[in-house]
Parts: structure tokens; sequence; C-alpha cells
């Protein structure tokens, strides 16, 4: 029962940001010239392929997020001697150091279970992240004209919502692989 609380709660939210987003933008730049999503600064994406791109990406995610909470099956048929050892058997199933993990991983597929369980651990949060910053910037600038989030908006674009989902996205990465850890430490 738990389990389907939380599913419901987090893809609850994310639907809703996608829609708040999707309802601002069109409030505030129903034309799109002011809108800063690459799908139409640097794609030329219209509305329609707006709604199908995040049709297809709440439907990406809630895939990937019901497989972390109703799938979760982990093998840890593994040894590993630290955090950094545990990361690369957990993707890799190789004894290595992290910078060479780091390197790994850059040309090459992790455990595809593995990787589909810190998919789903991750990208609902972070998609959640970007939709209310999305939001909050539409009102901050349009609604209440803030000119220190005009400033500080306009500094970082068109890279804020690249900075926020790297940056997110590695908080919550890092966050999922230490709780697999503590899970592996304890079995």
């Amino acid at each position: 029962m738990k389990k389907i609380i939380i599913f419901s709660l987090f893809i609850f939210t994310l639907i809703l940001t996608r829609l708040l987003d999707i309802y601002v933008t069109y409030l505030y730049s129903n034309n799109l010239e002011k809108e800063a999503n690459p799908l139409v600064t640097i794609f030329g994406f219209g509305w329609a392929g707006i709604i199908i791109v995040q049709f297809v990406i709440v439907t990406t995610v809630t895939y990937f997020f019901y497989n972390y909470i109703f799938n979760n099956v982990r093998n840890y048929e593994f040894k590993a001697n630290s955090f950094n050892n545990f990361c690369a058997m957990y993707f890799y199933s190789k004894d290595m150091k992290m910078n060479k993990f780091v390197l790994y991983s850059l040309y090459k597929l992790p455990n595809w279970a593995a990787f589909k369980l810190l998919l789903g651990f991750s990208l609902i949060k972070t998609l959640i992240i970007i939709g209310v910053f999305a939001i909050f910037s539409w009102v901050m600038i349009e609604t209440f004209e803030s000119e220190w989030f005009i400033v500080f908006y306009n500094i970082l674009f068109p890279y804020h919502y690249l900075i926020i989902l790297f940056f997110s996205y590695y908080i919550f990465m890092f966050q999922f692989l230490y709780k697999e850890y503590k899970l592996y430490l304890v079995r």
C-alpha cells in the first residue's frame, strides 16, 4: 500500500508540474517568443511538438519510476570493499577504482537492470525540480518583474536548465548509489 501511495504522489506531482509549466508558458508567451525551452529556441517546435514531447517524457519517466518502485529486484552477487568499488561492481561487475569507473562509464553501457533503477529514482525528482524552476521563473519574471531574478536568469541563460538538470540529477544519482550501498552492507 505504501508503494502505491509513493508512486501515485510522485506521478501526480510530475504531471502537475508539467501541466503547470505548459499553462504558465501559454499564459505569458502563447506565441512561444519568450520561451526558453531548447525545443522551441533550437529546434523550432510549436505547441503540438512541446505537448507531444511532454507526453513522451512523462510516459518514459513513469515507466522507469514504476520499475524502481515495484520491480526493484537487487542482485548483489558480488563483493565490494568500498563505496567506489560498489559503484563499479553494481553497474559493470568489474573491480575498478573510481577514476577508471568514471572513464569506463563514458563509453561502456552499464548493467541495464541497475541503470533502470537509477533512472527511476533520479529522473522523476529531477524533472519535478525543473518543472518547479520553470514555473517559478515565469512567475518571478512576468508577474513580479523581479529585477534580481531577471539578472540571475539572464546570467545563466541559456544554460540554466542544463545546470539544474545535471546538478540535481547527479545529486539524486549519488543519493541512489549511497542508498543501494547501505542496502548492500546490511544484506
